[in-house]
């Protein structure tokens, strides 16, 4: 059975939501995802999400439309979880061995490392942690990113492992 698409009016809160989050949407998306699972109080959402009481009830007032609040806490109403976890959905990560691999080709083609600059070029595997690092904490789908200070340039292995799509290809 196909996913419902969202509702016009739950996109455009999610859509709003993204918008003033930025990069740290992904704590919205987790609230969200909470709301899908099961009725939270506020305390329980602060709680859960590790973010400030005033920011989940930002989160919960922008999606009010769409909970079921009943005795101190909400829910999203049945009718909108299939839509809402469509809405985000998070693509499938790269596979980390065709990344790395990637990340090594690269890597063979840098500069030897210069002693008298203290420049030591990143290893493919940490270029690897860094970005699974930041693709894990920050919303970087539907943000910009600029890379600076990393001295491993043409370009960097991490803006290529930021940059790789789910096949390990360059986005």
């Amino acid at each position: 059975m196909p996913t419902p698409a969202p509702h016009p009016d739950l996109k455009r809160a999610l859509d709003d939501l993204r918008g003033d989050w930025g990069i740290e949407f992904v704590a919205v998306r987790k609230v969200v995802t909470l709301l899908g699972e099961d009725a939270r109080s506020i305390a329980d959402l602060v709680a859960a999400s590790g973010l400030s009481r005033r920011s989940v009830e930002a989160i919960v007032d922008a999606l009010a439309p769409f909970l079921d609040i009943s005795g101190g806490t909400a829910a999203l109403a049945a009718d909108h979880v299939a839509a809402a976890t469509a809405a985000l959905r998070v693509d499938a990560p790269a596979p980390e061995a065709a990344v790395l691999e990637r990340l090594r080709t690269l890597a063979r083609s840098r500069p030897a490392p210069d002693w008298r600059l203290d420049h030591v070029a990143t290893t493919p595997e940490t270029a690897l942690d860094r970005a699974l690092y930041m693709r894990d904490e920050y919303e970087l789908r539907s943000s910009r990113v600029l890379m600076l200070g990393d001295g491993d340039r043409r370009p960097g292995v991490t803006d290529v492992a930021m940059a790789c799509d789910s096949e390990g290809a360059m986005e």
